[in-house]
């Protein structure tokens, strides 16, 4: 990844990742549908990616209803291993961020453990030990865990117009949009203590989640 790591956060390279799945992804029996990508750099939409992807399996009815990507949108689309190059140079020495990012993060390490690809040095996404900037976790620490933090209804509230919902290109493109409002929440610390505080707000987020539910009988994740 490039730039001063003294910098403000918001000055560096991110790439906002998006994927489209036929299921939550509970089993590796689920597979993306579709993906996208936005790069920002200095605060700047210089480029957006995206593509269907061919699962593989059927797409149920139930992940159809949520974004509209049937089985015949995915008939002549390539596999994952025929996209990912593109995945790849949008994404290189770019951090990565993803709204809600345990469940995109998700979705590319399966993928990606069903191709040979090794070397991928330079591209952080790809790292699966890095942790990604997640634009939910903040908007739960403004909003409060319990608020209406789904990407629209944020997106709404900030005046982002979000394009093509559940769609994975405009859905990155707006995550994006998102995350930079946090530059007028946010002090303009280095991307390393950004990160660190997030972590403790998940942190703190997760276990009063958690909490509430065990307060329920309900069991948690």
């Amino acid at each position: 990844m490039t730039g001063n790591p003294y910098a403000a956060w918001h000055e560096h390279a991110f790439v906002v990742f998006d994927v489209e799945t036929t299921g939550l992804g509970l089993d590796d029996e689920d597979r993306v549908v579709e993906m996208g990508a936005a790069r920002f750099e200095r605060g700047q939409l210089v480029k957006r990616w995206g593509s269907l992807v061919h699962p593989g399996r059927p797409i149920p009815w139930e992940a159809t209803e949520i974004h509209g990507i049937s089985d015949d949108d995915v008939a002549d689309a390539p596999p994952f291993l025929g996209v990912v190059g593109d995945l790849i140079n949008i994404a290189h020495r770019a951090y990565p961020v993803a709204y809600n990012a345990t469940f995109d993060r998700r979705f590319l390490c399966n993928e990606m453990n069903h191709t040979a690809l090794t070397d991928l040095s330079g591209i952080p996404m790809f790292n699966p030990t890095l942790r990604w900037l997640d634009p939910l976790v903040w908007m739960r620490k403004t909003h409060g865990i319990w608020g209406k933090n789904k990407l629209t209804l944020c997106c709404q509230r900030y005046g982002i117009d979000i394009g093509n919902a559940h769609r994975a290109t405009d859905d990155a493109v707006a995550t994006g949009k998102l995350m930079l409002v946090l530059r007028d929440k946010v002090h303009p610390v280095t991307l390393t203590e950004l990160l660190r505080r997030q972590y403790i707000f998940a942190q703190r987020q997760d276990s009063e989640r958690a909490s509430w539910f065990r307060s329920k009988g309900i069991p948690y994740r």
